[in-house]
């Protein structure tokens, strides 16, 4: 038990300073799930995950896009609070999410598209988000 600790805290420690530099203080249960992807983030599966991110990124000059699908994971797919929080108008922040769905092929409105964008998004650095 106490190196299964050690070892999930080691990958709490390696996750914080790659994807969450700024952070002071992690929980694991708050990130448990990134944590767990973040040890395997080298494999051929979670490059498939993370494909249609990409994708988003790729057409995202201003990061504006990835701003959003951020704040709209932080929100868990609220939009009223996801605007309010990018300080946008509803209907701007649906033009926002159907670009990403345009951009990524996978639907952020559907459980297993948020699943998917919600993992890739937890996975990058949230300064240089270059994948």
């Amino acid at each position: 038990g106490l190196r299964r600790c050690y070892r999930r805290v080691g990958d709490l420690l390696a996750y914080g300073r790659d994807v969450l530099p700024r952070s002071r203080l992690l929980t694991l249960n708050r990130y448990r799930l990134p944590v767990m992807l973040w040890r395997h983030r080298n494999d051929d599966a979670l490059d498939e995950l993370l494909k249609p991110l990409r994708k988003v990124i790729a057409k995202d000059s201003n990061g504006q896009l990835l701003a959003t699908l951020r704040s709209w994971c932080e929100h868990d797919g609220q939009s009223q609070a996801c605007a309010d929080a990018l300080g946008i108008h509803r209907n701007s922040l649906r033009y926002r999410m159907e670009r990403i769905a345009e951009l990524s092929g996978v639907d952020p409105l559907k459980l297993d598209g948020m699943l998917a964008l919600y993992l890739g998004v937890q996975l990058l650095p949230q300064i240089n988000p270059a994948i």
